[in-house]
């Protein structure tokens, strides 16, 4: 069996790092040959292919575009995706020879809804992870508290500046509908909280959908569990306890860093504590605020290390699909927190696989940081956790099985 795994980038973000990893596990299977094509290439993986760099200015016009639709103003900007321009892959020999064509996040310039109508039409069966909610809704990528996706349908969308009943939310609705309407899409939830947005959206009801969670580092990890290692050179630095929060964009407003802010001002008197930051952020200015001692290493590949470094993994996002940093954090025996909503329901049992907290807070969020850091939970049960549950082949497996039942 032969498929095809399409994310925009194959390292960048945790749905390019979490398809990456179904990648190599599908490929430890037999019978099975998987293939990569995404935008932008970052690893030397030689089952990964890249489209050419033209694929840039796709991603920009795709942005201006919506940058027009608002009123030139960057509300919004990055919060929908309405699909206008992107690129016709049922051409290329990867889609043509593949059994299967496995879609994963492909906005930003990268798929377009044409590109999506024709792969859709090409007689392939299609599986699509649902990395955020854009499959189920019009333009956004993260409903809130709007239900029109699942009332009236997608119009006069909030997340635009002049939101209205005919805007290009709903001219992307009716596009979306027409093309679902007589399509074999076999949807992946990555959590019970994202399978139910599919089941409740009036685009996507009528579709299957079976919740499967990501492959987990399980492979990834050896030498990094605290059962094995001490702490990393990055974060050996005091003897404080360490509470690590990492995002691909950490001011980005879904992830919650000014949560985290309030939270650790709630403990700010204590001198046991600091934070360590991974990842990009736009403002740096945001630092100045953080109440207790921090260290910010930007960018980092060695997560694992630095993860088992650590006291404690926090993730206190908005909404959140499946979050990789909780799985993360468990696989090398870290405690994680998090709030008690949206995917990280599935991952975590409050005092047994993590701490959860009150959705929004901030002061239930700060105690759950103190009992993370002054009660850590068994580092092998973490990890036997996660064996037992996300490991390499039982993922896979759960796969082919929809992949084996979407053949013709």
């Amino acid at each position: 069996m032969k498929i095809l795994l399409v994310n925009a980038s194959d390292a960048k973000g945790g749905a390019a790092i979490v398809a990456h990893r179904l990648l190599h596990a599908l490929n430890a299977q037999e019978g099975v040959q998987a293939k990569m094509l995404v935008a932008e290439k970052s690893t030397d993986d030689e089952n990964v292919t890249a489209l050419p760099k033209r694929w840039w200015l796709k991603k920009a016009l795709d942005r201006m575009v919506i940058w027009a639709f608002n009123g030139f103003t960057k509300q919004g900007l990055w919060l929908t995706d309405g699909g206008f321009f992107g690129n016709d892959i049922t051409k290329r020999r990867e889609f043509q020879e593949a059994d299967v064509i496995h879609l994963h996040w492909v906005n930003q310039g990268f798929l377009g809804l044409k590109d999506i109508k024709k792969i859709l039409k090409s007689g392939k069966k299609v599986v699509w992870t649902m990395h955020d909610m854009w499959p189920a809704t019009a333009v956004c990528h993260h409903a809130g508290n709007c239900d029109k996706y699942k009332t009236t349908g997608c119009k006069c969308c909030e997340q635009l500046r002049f939101p209205y009943n005919e805007d290009f939310s709903a001219k992307v609705w009716k596009k979306k509908s027409d093309y679902y309407r007589n399509s074999n899409i076999h949807f992946v939830a990555c959590s019970s909280w994202m399978a139910d947005h599919e089941r409740q959206s009036l685009l996507t009801r009528h579709l299957p959908v079976t919740v499967i969670p990501n492959v987990a580092p399980v492979s990834d990890v050896h030498g990094h569990s605290k059962l094995n290692t001490g702490k990393n050179i990055q974060t050996d630095a005091t003897n404080r306890r360490t509470i690590c929060f990492a995002a691909a964009k950490i001011d980005d407003k879904i992830k919650g860093f000014d949560d985290l802010l309030e939270a650790l001002n709630h403990i700010k008197h204590r001198k046991d504590v600091e934070l360590v930051l991974i990842g990009g952020i736009s403002d740096k200015s945001l630092l100045n605020n953080i109440p207790i001692p921090y260290r910010y290493l930007g960018y980092q590949r060695d997560m694992m290390s630095i993860y088992a470094a650590a006291d404690c993994v926090v993730n206190c996002s908005r909404y959140e699909t499946l979050p990789t940093t909780i799985v993360e954090a468990q696989s090398v025996g870290t405690t994680p927190v998090a709030y008690s909503h949206s995917g990280a329901i599935d991952l975590i049992t409050d005092n047994k696989t993590g701490y959860l907290a009150e959705y929004r807070n901030t002061e239930s969020l700060a105690k759950a940081i103190e009992r993370a850091i002054d009660n850590p939970l068994d580092a092998g049960f973490l990890r036997k956790h996660v064996e037992d549950s996300y490991n390499e082949n039982i993922i896979a497996h759960r796969h082919i099985e929809i992949y084996c039942s979407n053949r013709n």
